[in-house]
């Protein structure tokens, strides 16, 4: 396939994944990642643990991301988050549990274009359900500095373990949309 230069150039689609989906040709580069999406995207999804969204170009995967609600423990939050909680019960928070470009699609803002969709997402779960914050385990030191472009904040306890407080992505939705 011929790399895109610019995201803005493809005529992507955002769909919850299916059954049909055929995920075996999708590599973003993190065996790790790959076989979660072809061995457990769909099972996890059945089950409702996670919800994944497969972002589509014709026929081509071209990222995905799944969400899913979770819990951190009050030992593992920053601060801020600490206020007003009680000490030693866990507290909600949305987890991006996946996000995960194809490597023909990599370098083009395809992720960050992910990460707002997946962030969006979870605010809509934060009105329904609730939650503190948004969570993502970083993968690796080079998904840290990915996340920390969006503000998300290492916890004390494992640099890798990122959040997203609710009521400051609701702030910058406000002053973005707005």
């Amino acid at each position: 396939m011929e790399h895109p230069e610019r995201k803005e150039d493809l005529e992507l689609k955002t769909e919850v994944l299916t059954k049909r989906a055929d995920l075996s040709s999708f590599d973003c580069g993190r065996p790790a990642l790959n076989e979660w999406l072809e061995k457990y995207g769909w099972s996890s999804q059945q089950s409702g643990t996670a919800k994944t969204y497969i972002i589509w170009d014709g026929d081509q995967i071209a990222g995905f991301y799944s969400i899913c609600p979770a819990e951190i423990t009050y030992e593992q939050v920053v601060v801020r988050m600490k206020k007003g909680q009680p000490k030693g019960r866990s507290i909600p928070v949305i987890k991006i549990a996946c996000l995960a470009v194809s490597k023909d699609y990599q370098g083009i803002g395809l992720g960050s274009a992910m990460l707002k969709e997946a962030l969006l997402k979870c605010l809509s779960a934060a009105d329904i359900i609730s939650g503190r914050a948004v969570i993502v385990d970083a993968i690796d030191d080079g998904a840290v500095s990915f996340y920390e472009q969006f503000d998300f904040v290492s916890s004390p306890a494992n640099k890798r373990l990122m959040m997203l407080m609710i009521k400051d992505l609701k702030k910058t939705y406000e002053e973005v949309f707005s």
